[in-house]
């Protein structure tokens, strides 16, 4: 009869169907906002803008409006470089271990580094081209030189 609980059931039929569409509702409203993280922005994450684009003009600026530098062909020489290379004229003498300095006429005293230096003999006087490394540490005396080239 109408109106009637079931047996098995405490709530008439009406009530029970009201009961499941609230229950569905409620997990259909609340699931809604499960369908992934929230992007930046407010947007649900899956790829679809909370907001349609508009036809007028974008209000931030596009990546490929963006220009594009070329690639650097060779190391920067200035403002980047604090020194330069220098040529240097002066006598070769033997410092503590393998150290080999350049003593110019002036008194300047540079400690030589690089490839070219095992080449070279105390007593000599040579034109020595190369590039000032006061920021290498070394334990000879004299500010750091690091040599390209050197002559008789």
């Amino acid at each position: 009869p109408a109106g009637r609980a079931c047996r098995d059931h405490p709530l008439p039929a009406a009530g029970r169907l009201v009961l499941a569409l609230a229950l569905v509702g409620t997990l259909a409203f609340g699931l809604a906002g499960c369908g992934g993280e929230q992007a930046p922005g407010g947007g649900s994450g899956t790829g679809t803008p909370a907001t349609p684009p508009s036809s007028g003009t974008p209000s931030s600026p596009s990546t490929t409006n963006l220009p594009t530098l070329p690639r650097p062909t060779t190391p920067p020489t200035t403002p980047s470089d604090i020194y330069k290379p220098i040529t240097v004229v002066g006598d070769l003498v033997q410092g503590p271990g393998r150290c080999l300095a350049l003593v110019t006429d002036d008194g300047h005293r540079y400690a030589l580094m690089g490839g070219m230096v095992g080449s070279l003999q105390p007593g000599a006087r040579v034109t020595v081209r190369g590039m000032p490394a006061p920021q290498v540490p070394m334990h000879c005396d004299g500010i750091p030189l690091r040599v390209y080239t050197a002559a008789p």
